[in-house]
């Protein structure tokens, strides 16, 4: 695939930029991992009580660590051409938030309409009561969402209003002034350990990986590696999921530095190896502009679906599965492979029907009027 390096001429619109395939594909890779975690959950809970199947998917932990680095990555190289352009600001965070919230209102509202029938079967575990505003607007009050997984979208948020306000820097700075911010929030929440909810998110340790994704962006943009390095990215993906399946074997290796019970557990544990199969996924494509099996990226299509839909529909089929007795007879593995399967297919179907529909629909408000602008200072 072709360096997104702009052509040095006037222009008044960004460069057109091609879509990864592997980005797609890690998405979708992330998505199920969270999926996995979940599942290791569902199966003690509908099928086998001691769990023998699936120790190891607590490797599903580096789903939201992946989807991090992912976010950083694509910030990068979907923006820039309108960095340095206070003009940009808004329209920058218009469409952030219309990707993040439409389509988390529509499972929010399935999930508060099971907690008006059945209040103990949302985020029972728990123990506490769930915060309805916090989960309309993602704003960090230290409450549990309707939602569980929704305390990530509190720290993509974050990540992009502090990169949308970062937009008015000239583009020769703007990087480095961004990174300089993501790691001085993170020292300044290390040496001040903040109470308040909104400012633990700000000043979180869990920074580091967007941050790890923007460094990656820059490396994507400047082109590929010099010839005869074509072995990089297949050995950095290949050391991030071995670091990955060494965590999930229980050895955890960030204690080996000292990291262990600190806050940066794990960014080092979960978002190191992240960054490294974020690396390698995408200097493939870089290299050898092979194109990955259509499946698989459509996955990645869907995986904002598959993320916020998976729970229910684990809950769901779990609770018919045991309510049809087949948790007495049937092999967990089955159980298993069922609840997989029903995950990835609802979340297609409400990806095709009500997903790209709804982005589709709303995709003209985040349209940001095109003016006149030299070509970006490359980073």
């Amino acid at each position: 695939m072709h360096s997104l390096r702009p052509a040095m001429t006037a222009s008044v619109s960004p460069p057109v930029r091609p879509r990864l395939e592997s980005i797609q594909v890690l998405r979708g890779l992330a998505a199920l991992l969270v999926v996995l975690l979940h599942l290791s959950v569902a199966e003690r809970k509908y099928g086998d009580p001691e769990q023998l199947l699936l120790p190891l998917l607590t490797i599903g932990n580096a789903g939201v660590d992946l989807f991090f680095v992912i976010s950083g990555f694509v910030m990068v190289v979907s923006t820039r051409g309108r960095w340095g352009q206070a003009a940009q600001v808004v329209p920058f965070w218009t469409r952030r938030a219309l990707r993040i919230y439409p389509v988390y209102w529509v499972y929010l509202a399935l999930v508060a309409l099971v907690c008006v029938v059945q209040p103990g079967w949302v985020n029972a575990a728990s123990g506490a009561p769930p915060g309805p505003w916090a989960s309309i607007l993602l704003w960090p009050t230290g409450q549990v969402h309707l939602v569980m997984v929704a305390w990530t979208l509190e720290y993509e948020l974050f990540f992009y209003l502090l990169f949308g306000a970062l937009m008015v820097v000239p583009p020769r700075y703007f990087a480095a002034v961004l990174l300089a911010v993501l790691g001085g929030l993170v020292v300044l929440g290390a040496a001040w350990g903040p109470t308040a909810p909104a400012l633990r998110v700000a000043t979180s340790a869990l920074l580091l990986e967007f941050g790890a994704g923007v460094v990656l962006g820059l490396a994507y943009v400047r082109g590929p590696p010099p010839e005869g390095r074509a072995w990089l990215g297949p050995l950095a993906a290949g050391m991030g999921a071995a670091l990955l399946l060494v965590q999930a074997l229980g050895l955890e290796w960030p204690a080996l530095l000292g990291l262990g019970g600190t806050d940066f557990d794990r960014p080092v544990g979960y978002g190191g190896p992240a960054a490294l199969l974020v690396y390698g996924f995408v200097r493939g494509e870089q290299q050898t502009r092979r194109s990955w099996p259509r499946l698989l990226t459509r996955l990645g299509d869907a995986s904002y679906t598959l993320y916020l839909s998976h729970i229910l529909v684990l809950a769901a089929v779990g609770r018919l599965w045991r309510l049809a007795g087949l948790d007495a007879w049937v092999p967990p593995v089955v159980l298993v492979g069922v609840l997989l399967s029903a995950c990835v297919v609802f979340a297609w179907v409400a990806y095709v029907w009500v997903e790209a529909p709804l982005m589709r629909w709303l995709a003209p408000l985040g349209r940001a009027k095109r003016t006149p602008s030299a070509p970006p200072t490359p980073p």
